[in-house]
């Protein structure tokens, strides 16, 4: 079994596994995470484990997991994880679209409700906790946007090119900020800049 000291975090990237998801506006935390990590960390090496795609760095105080259960099982993935290395709930962090902010926006919480969201309900259900950190990624309600889809459909449609670009060059970096402070222990901090930019 794992020993990890409690200072490791575990960053989960949540979204459905497949060619036919992967720009859809569920699979931004999968987004995002192959994104930050093939900038920051090129030397991450991602195997199958944990019925997801588990990546370790050396000398780092994170691992990273892109659950393969699809989404609304994310939390078997997420649990064998937490539970091999011996990660607490409050040090899960769990990057997910948020259908409630407005794209281009961001909010990190901790613990509170899922929401609606299917695999923030499933991770909770499976560690047993809702005290993981969050970082919410809006994409937008199509009731607000005025669009006539089901929220099932909308979420399983894919990005535009314009939409990625967006999130790339502006909310992206506010979320490494965010992750910055989080690695460092500080996610009151991270709440309170990431927050207040949001305003």
């Amino acid at each position: 079994m794992g020993n990890e000291s409690q200072s490791s975090w575990l960053l989960v990237g949540l979204g459905n596994p497949g060619k036919t998801y992967e720009r859809n506006r569920h699979n931004i935390g999968f987004i995002f995470l192959d994104e930050f990590l093939s900038r920051k960390y090129p030397g991450i090496v991602f195997r199958a484990k944990f019925k997801g795609l588990f990546g370790t760095i050396t000398g780092a105080n994170f691992f990273a997991l892109k659950p393969q259960t699809f989404m609304n099982l994310s939390g078997q993935s997420v649990s064998e994880a937490a539970q091999f290395y011996k990660i607490q709930p409050e040090h899960v962090v769990i990057l997910h679209d948020d259908l409630d902010l407005a794209l281009g926006t961001l909010k990190v919480s901790q613990g509170g409700g899922a929401a609606g969201h299917n695999g923030l309900k499933s991770i909770e259900s499976s560690l047993g906790s809702k005290n993981t950190v969050r970082i919410r990624i809006g994409i937008g309600h199509p009731r607000t946007l005025g669009i006539p889809r089901a929220v099932q459909d909308y979420v399983l449609e894919s990005f535009s090119t314009e939409d990625l670009r967006l999130l790339s060059e502006d909310v992206f970096p506010k979320i490494e900020t965010a992750l910055q402070w989080i690695l460092k222990d500080d996610v009151l901090r991270a709440m309170t800049e990431a927050n207040r930019r949001e305003k």
